[in-house]
């Protein structure tokens, strides 16, 4: 926001002795105003620069809509008096429409890395707006010079940010500029600035024409026919190239029409950098984007006036700790204009124009005086109400079941990937009590609430053996979670099996819904005729609660999903069937007073043993005893050969292998508790689909379609050594946990590196999901041990010459035959080969910074926040060893 104070403060009283700056000291100052004010040279370099090329761009639109279109200059100035503001009131004597390019309205960022030492390196930055000329020549190499400082559409009022490029510490940048048919070109250092272009045209012999300066000095320029542009060229060293890269990703995330390109040193072609952030969700408050610079709510200095685009500056994180506040979460940037505000000149009173940010003159840092920390309240309060009425916008529904239906899938699973999660992060989500469209009174708040006095509750059913007849179950419904409102019927009657039934076959378990008696507590009828004001109001407290019971039941009976249980009719076939169903799960049940091999014969099955989980803490020399034990089973033979499990068998020889085996299916992978499984079933669908099972010679033939034990650990499939997927997701979850400790700084690192981050958590989830420790001693041999190990790591070696030596079909040949003895191998798996190389790639980035990092507390722990100050700290160690920050 250009329009701001300048001043700090306003001298009152007498007239005192003025100030000013030595004449020794102007070096000093120049050199305190040009570069050493700027701590962060690369990211305030591009800033500045990028702004002052954008504010170009704005000037010419502003200039082209007042010229052209006749929009009155109050629109886009205020009219200012006084020495600083002279150069900023509206001059239309500047522009000339026949050289403004109303075609090319972006801005061209390019770093072009060459080869050699020094600054040998180009970063330009060019825009298409007004260009520089007439007075405004010396005013641009001069320190305090601005004029933009009355316009309400810019983002720049210093008059020290084009000088940035000196903090780069090169001797001098360069400025080509075309304005109005002149060409010119600067050569700005820090004491002085050179012009470029002489007296004489060396193509045409022509005497070129200049603009005199005040001191006297000429400013020649050539004549052109180009539309206005400017290009601001600043000279980088080799180690500039990471952190400008960088710099642009994080400070110019919300600009629009910029343009990054980057051009190697080894390749002849520009690269298109994206850096932009996918905004998916911007409004006067806040911006929501799909980027992973900021992982924290953070400053966006935007222009002010919600009349023009939504530019603006990234400045880093909220400080909530002068603001008082717990830190929040959520990739969130709060918009916040620049604190603007005019001084009478006379009587020192201020009037503030827009509220907003103090920043410093470097404006590389929000100043966190009372200005800001006020400001900022306010807007984290804009933000909650924003919230509040975003939800109710997604939540705008007629029909009540589908208004909690759409409560519930926008309340019930909120994630960061959507713009109401990001926002829930800011706010508490248990203020959002969205009401619904057609009656306001009625609000999504917990189930008891919205449904007072009603009976709910979830109706399924099943078989009890021991009563020998299927049970109707009737749960009581506390939460939402298991309320279906397209399952939901109302009932007045009394209940019915075959009705219950019915409904969950046909449209599986629902909710049934009751209208019960008002509680004698809201009997208001002895207090009606009270003149007491204290009843009036209980009066009026419990009527608002029958209203909205009796408002509920008006909703619920006019919705489109609603259902009403007296008007389900149970055909009379199925009754048929249900009965036949249940004499059938009867005379099931009582087979169980016949002998095991009679039953087994009368259903078909044959006798297994399945591995069961347990916990045995006492120590014995049976490894069957420990964690693991076989228990007798009968299984129906179609159900087994139908089966969509993995089943692996074997037979008594083959205990240990299958206990091993077993080991890895465990999902608790607790060693103070495993679970028990006492039932078997080849059908489950559960999350676990491998099954373990011991059966004898004489039943093998049943089994045919499935594997032996033994091709769990060693499978030769064609010309490839491999085994059992989920053993090679072990051993790589294996290799994962002995280097976990060696990636700690990798847990809370989405600030730093946000690719590093996504992978770091990739590997965790493989290691969750797929890690089981073992205690060799306990589930077998060191035989087993030393077999199992042996085979690996030589399918591991095969698995990666493999890859090293593509193509080489001898000299696999000839590592498979050293390895195994066999002829003829083409490759091996025995490793996810992408989360090995994820791993591999990790391990690289750690190995010079992961003795310090990992031992960082707020880097590893998720729990802990990161400072401003602890964040540049880490990205200094990081740049420093040349280590990729994104």
């Amino acid at each position: 926001m250009a329009i701001q104070e300048i001043e700090v403060s306003s001298a009152q009283g007498t007239k005192g002795f003025a100030k000013k700056i030595d004449s020794g000291a102007n070096r000093m100052v120049f050199d305190i105003l040009q570069a050493t004010q700027y701590q962060k040279p690369e990211e305030s370099t591009v800033r500045e620069l990028a702004s002052n090329a954008v504010d170009s761009q704005r000037e010419k639109t502003i200039a082209i809509d007042i010229l052209q279109n006749d929009a009155s200059p109050s629109k886009y100035f205020i009219q200012r008096d006084g020495d600083k503001y002279k150069d900023s009131n509206w001059d239309p004597s500047y522009y000339d429409l026949n050289y403004l390019d109303d075609k090319n309205n972006h801005v061209e960022i390019e770093y072009v890395e060459n080869e050699g030492l020094g600054f040998c390196d180009v970063l330009t930055i060019k825009d298409f707006g007004v260009g520089i000329g007439d007075s405004r020549i010396e005013g641009i190499i001069s320190l305090g010079y601005s004029t933009k400082r009355n316009n309400k559409a810019v983002l720049g009022a210093w008059g020290l940010g084009a000088k940035v490029a000196l903090s780069m510490r090169s001797d001098y940048y360069s400025i080509e500029t075309v304005h109005n048919g002149r060409r010119f070109i600067f050569n700005c250092y820090a004491y002085k600035t050179d012009f470029a272009i002489g007296p004489f045209d060396l193509i045409t012999g022509k005497n070129n024409n200049y603009i005199e300066l005040s001191d006297g000095t000429k400013a020649y320029y050539e004549d052109t026919n180009k539309k206005n542009f400017t290009k601001v060229s600043v000279f980088c060293k080799r180690y500039h190239r990471s952190n400008i890269r960088a710099a642009v990703k994080s400070q110019l995330l919300y600009f629009n029409n910029v343009m990054f390109n980057y051009k190697y040193e080894d390749t002849d072609e520009f690269e298109s950098v994206d850096f932009l952030a996918d905004v998916t969700y911007n409004s006067d408050n806040i911006i929501i984007s799909k980027n992973n610079q900021f992982s924290k709510p953070h400053v966006i200095i935007v222009k002010g006036d919600d009349e023009f685009d939504t530019t603006g500056v990234c400045y880093g994180y909220i400080d909530f700790t002068q603001l008082e506040m717990e830190n929040l979460r959520g990739n969130i940037g709060i918009k916040c204009p620049i604190r603007s505000t005019v001084r009478d000149e006379v009587s020192g009173e201020e009037k503030v124009l827009i509220d907003g940010v103090s920043v410093t003159p470097s404006r590389e840092s929000v100043i966190w005086d009372d200005h800001t920390r006020q400001f900022l309240f306010k807007k984290l309060e804009g933000v909650v109400k924003e919230a509040s009425e975003l939800v109710a916008k997604e939540l705008v529904e007629d029909d009540f079941l589908c208004w909690i239906d759409k409560c519930k899938s926008v309340l019930g699973s909120i994630d960061n990937s959507t713009t109401i999660g990001k926002m829930a992060r800011l706010i508490d989500r248990s203020k959002l009590k969205p009401a619904f469209k057609s009656e306001p009174k009625l609000k999504y708040e917990s189930i008891n609430k919205v449904f007072w006095s009603y009976n709910l509750r979830i109706v399924s059913s099943y078989f009890d053996r021991n009563k020998k007849k299927t049970i109707v179950q009737r749960e009581e419904l506390k939460h939402w979670q298991r309320f279906k409102p397209d399952l939901v019927f109302y009932k007045t009657t009394s209940t019915s099996k075959y009705k219950d039934e019915y409904i969950i076959e046909t449209m599986g378990p629902f909710t049934m819904i009751e209208l019960e008696d008002i509680p004698k507590e809201f009997d208001i009828s002895e207090l009606e005729d009270t003149d007491n004001i204290s009843d009036k109001a209980l009066i009026n407290y419990k009527k608002s609660y029958v209203e909205r019971r009796n408002l509920v039941l008006k909703y619920l009976k006019s919705s489109k999903l609603f259902k009403s249980y007296e008007d389900i009719v149970v055909p009379d076939d199925w009754k048929t069937k249900l009965d036949k169903r249940d004499e059938k799960e009867k005379e099931l049940s009582e087979y169980s007073e016949l002998s095991p091999a009679e039953l087994r014969k009368l259903e078909n099955k044959i006798p297994i043993k399945f591995i069961s989980y347990y916990h045995q803490h006492s120590y014995s020399a049976d490894y069957n005893s420990r964690l693991f034990h076989f228990k007798m089973t009968d299984s129906k033979i179609p159900e087994l050969q139908q089966s969509e499990d993995i089943i692996y068998y074997g037979h008594n020889l083959d205990d240990q292998k299958l206990c091993f085996a077993g080991h890895f299916f465990d999902k608790q992978r607790n060693p103070y508790g495993h679970l028990d499984y006492n039932t078997f079933n080849p059908n489950s669908n559960h999350e676990n689909r491998y099954k373990f099972v011991k059966i004898s010679n004489i039943n093998k033939k049943y089994l045919h379609d499935f594997l032996h034990i033994d091709q769990f650990f060693e499978i030769l499939i064609g010309n490839t050594v491999t085994m059992d997927i989920e053993l090679i997701n072990w051993h790589t979850a294996r290799i994962i946990n002995e280097n976990l400790d060696k990636l700690e700084m990798f847990i809370n690192f989405e600030t730093f590196n946000s690719d590093c981050y996504d992978k770091y958590n990739k590997l965790i989830d493989f290691h969750k999901h797929y890690y089981a420790s073992i205690n060799w001693h306990t589930y077998s041999t060191y035989n087993m041990e030393s077999q199992l190990m042996n085979y690996f790591n030589k399918s591991l070696d095969l698995q990666l010459f493999v890859r090293e030596n593509n193509g080489d079909i001898d000299a696999i040949s000839k590592k498979g035959l050293e390895l195994f003895s066999i002829n003829n191998l083409e490759d091996a798996k025995v490793i996810d080969i992408e989360i090995y190389d994820i791993l591999q790639e990790l391990l690289e980035y750690v190995e010079e910074v992961g003795p310090l990092l990992n031992n960082v507390t707020f880097l590893n722990s998720e729990s802990h926040s990161i400072s401003n100050e602890q964040e540049l700290l880490v990205k200094e160690i990081l740049k420093a060893k040349r280590l990729e920050i994104s």
